[in-house]
């Protein structure tokens, strides 16, 4: 009965912050995204607006993926993108964030377009170690902790997915509270 309970807290607790993640990037983001080139993101950061559509870029010829096998599917790929090809590496400040990349195609088809949208995610978000490593393994000169990561085809999260994140944990939190008071045995 202590695990059931363990649990339901810890994934109380995991919800109700995965609630206030979105609740802080949503809070920085409007409804409509806004149009931004590659070279005025990587100048100028996104401003207030988190949720953008970014155009006029090109990706890198390197990335790295977690997935089983190098043909995919990858469950999360880190794409650098910069303002053109033959742009130093150590000035590209812009790195795509993909989930769910059935394979090489699926990657074209979602990367390779005049304009690509998605979130800027550094508030809640950031690349884990081994994956910087390896990104700089691939591009010696980039500079990781300078990049805008942007998370490819990612909207911001209404009033109902962050009521049901942060509501859920409360819930979770609440009922193992009724089973702890009311229906564990006294040690008596």
């Amino acid at each position: 009965m202590w695990r059931l309970l363990l649990g339901m807290v810890i994934g109380g607790g995991v919800l109700m912050f995965m609630g206030y993640k979105e609740f802080k990037l949503s809070a920085m983001a409007d409804s409509e995204p806004q149009e931004i080139t590659c070279q005025a993101l990587t100048e100028n950061g996104p401003g207030e607006n988190m949720y953008v559509t970014m155009t006029e870029y090109v990706t890198a010829e390197y990335m790295v993926y977690r997935g089983n096998s190098d043909s995919g599917p990858w469950s999360m790929v880190y794409l650098p993108a910069k303002v053109e090809p033959t742009m130093n590496n150590s000035a590209i400040r812009v790195i795509l964030k993909l989930k769910d990349v059935k394979n090489d195609d699926d990657l074209l088809n979602r990367t390779e377009r005049a304009s690509i949208t998605g979130l800027i995610i550094n508030e809640i978000d950031s690349i884990g170690e081994e994956d910087r490593a390896l990104l700089r393994d691939g591009i010696p000169s980039i500079q990781v902790d300078k990049c805008y990561i942007l998370a490819v085809d990612r909207k911001p999260a209404g009033a109902g997915k962050i009521f049901l994140f942060i509501g859920g944990g409360i819930a979770l939190i609440a009922g193992a509270g009724v089973i702890f008071f009311f229906f564990m045995p006294d040690d008596d």
